[in-house]
């Protein structure tokens, strides 16, 4: 997807939930859905950076919603590729363990409305985003797969099929109780 991108990748983390219940908790919007497009959204920052990032645009058509309202489609923009001063791409960033989506990639996704400013950075492109990173995972028929995992929660979700998903997302969405702020880097 990114064959200028001169070395394998970059890892950056988020934080984490304590539990996959947490984190369904948390979102306002839980997904299954195929990858239908990805497009450039540049770098944003530009002027403020020489290595701003590269953001993509992520189009996922929503084959089930697990959590929140009806939804045929969401966009989220992803910080893709890291750039250096002189405009080259060096490495696709891997956030969590987690790669930037592609076409075709079959998606459970655990999402908040993009925040307007964002959004208006970003030309007006993305409609949401994971509520952490680890809201983030790859479908292989009912099972979860991922690279390298750097969380509880995305190892939670890597030891769980679908219907076990959908079973505490649905049991999280009709008892909803206070969520706490999600586990930073290092302890927190």
């Amino acid at each position: 997807m990114y064959p200028d991108a001169i070395n394998d990748s970059m890892i950056v983390e988020d934080g984490h939930y304590a539990t996959v219940e947490e984190m369904a908790q948390a979102a306002d919007l839980v997904i299954v859905g195929d990858v239908v497009g990805v497009e450039s959204l540049g770098r944003p920052s530009l002027e403020e950076d020489q290595c701003a990032d590269e953001y993509v645009a992520i189009t996922i058509d929503a084959a089930e919603v697990l959590k929140g309202g009806d939804v045929e489609r969401v966009m989220l923009a992803w910080d893709a590729i890291q750039v250096d001063p002189n405009g080259n791409r060096v490495a696709t960033l891997l956030n969590n363990g987690i790669r930037p989506p592609e076409v075709g990639d079959h998606m459970l996704l655990f999402l908040d409305p993009a925040a307007p400013s964002f959004v208006e950075a970003l030309g007006g492109r993305p409609t949401h985003w994971p509520v952490l990173l680890d809201g983030v995972a790859y479908l292989d028929g009912d099972r979860l797969v991922a690279g390298e995992t750097v969380s509880i929660t995305a190892d939670q979700l890597l030891a769980m099929t679908l219907p076990q998903i959908r079973r505490i997302v649905h049991q999280a969405a009709e008892h909803p109780r206070n969520v706490g702020e999600p586990i930073q880097p290092g302890g927190g």
